[in-house]
């Protein structure tokens, strides 16, 4: 046995929510007890109504807002155990990987006496990993000294953060893991974890640049009739820059011409990932009210020489204004 393993033994509430010691097989190919029979019974063909539905993990639930449940299930054991850190870190307590392995997971709070447990494992018979045995009740108070909170877990915080409000400075960057994650980290700490991940984000958003050609490639091929056209700007010994997109499918400029109104409003806003630019638009409503789409277009700036590139795009899709009878409305 490791120095990092505890004796094989299972932690379940009992009908007093005592916790209640059960000995189990350490060797991976005997079975467990688990808290229920429904996950080792084979659900037959007639029973497919009637089967128990599990909770699925949403990897967009706030981090405050893990919690798991028996049954619940998991896509990949990253995942579990990216659940698993959010949520020690969130209340502040230390956990252990009793083991640690490809198709099963266990851990406990590493406090003594704490009667904290979950087990997950691979489900072969549905393809995916499940919560088998989970005790919930924590009796040891908030540890100030987390060691959940690794650079790298602050890093994949922040990258998130950063997709929405690029200018992120270290202070503003402490607030938010005080705000959002319950957690003070040193300035230091902060600083690299900030730098790491505004890097990792401006080569993500550089890798999405260089996938904009097969983007519209891909839109001509499956919407033919559609305009999709992006503009760069030619650089001496190197790859050329984007400037600008326009896009308008087929379905959007039939749609308009065969059921709204004839009047189309022009509006743009401001685009808030790290290389920011404007998001131009012209929209038509439907005759339910509805806002319909008609053509956008991605440009460095809002002016006049961007709309008028936009419009004259849009005019040769749509045809000539005076002749069939188009009206705008903008903001301008």
């Amino acid at each position: 046995m490791g120095e990092n393993e505890r004796p094989n033994k299972v932690l379940k509430a009992g009908a007093n929510d005592e916790p209640i010691v059960e000995e189990v097989d350490s060797d991976i190919d005997k079975s467990y007890q688990y808290e229920s029979e429904a996950f080792n019974s084979p659900i037959l063909s007639d029973e497919e109504d009637r089967r128990p539905k599990f909770h699925e993990f949403d990897d967009d639930t706030d981090n405050g807002e893990v919690n798991f449940e028996v049954g619940e299930i998991f896509d990949t054991m990253t995942q579990f155990k990216q659940a698993l850190n959010d949520m020690f870190v969130f209340e502040g307590k230390k956990l252990e990987y009793i083991k640690n392995e490809k198709y099963r997971v266990r851990a406990n709070c590493v406090e003594e006496g704490c009667p904290w447990l979950i087990l997950t494992s691979w489900n072969s018979q549905k393809m995916y990993f499940q919560v088998k045995t989970y005790v919930k009740e924590h009796t040891c108070s908030r540890n100030l000294t987390s060691n959940m909170a690794s650079r790298s877990w602050v890093t994949s915080k922040l990258v998130k953060r950063l997709v929405t409000q690029s200018q992120l400075s270290p202070k503003e960057a402490l607030e938010h893991m005080k705000d959002d994650y319950n957690l003070h980290i040193h300035y230091k700490m902060i600083s690299r974890a900030l730098k790491a991940a505004r890097e990792e984000v401006i080569e993500n958003e550089k890798e999405q640049f260089e996938k904009v050609r097969d983007y519209l490639s891909e839109l001509h091929r499956s919407n033919p009739g559609s305009t999709a056209i992006v503009d760069v700007i030619p650089q001496l010994e190197s790859p050329p820059m984007f400037d600008k997109i326009y896009i308008s499918l087929y379905a959007y400029k039939r749609g308009f011409k065969a059921g709204c109104r004839p009047l189309i409003k022009l509006d743009g806003c401001h685009l808030k990932g790290y290389f920011g630019g404007h998001l131009l638009s012209a929209v038509a409503q439907d005759a339910n009210n509805h806002f319909f789409v008609i053509a956008y277009a991605v440009v460095d700036s809002e002016c006049t020489e961007a709309w008028r590139w936009l419009l004259t795009l849009l005019q040769e899709d749509l045809g000539s204004c005076t002749e069939f009878g188009w009206n705008f409305i903008s903001d301008q």
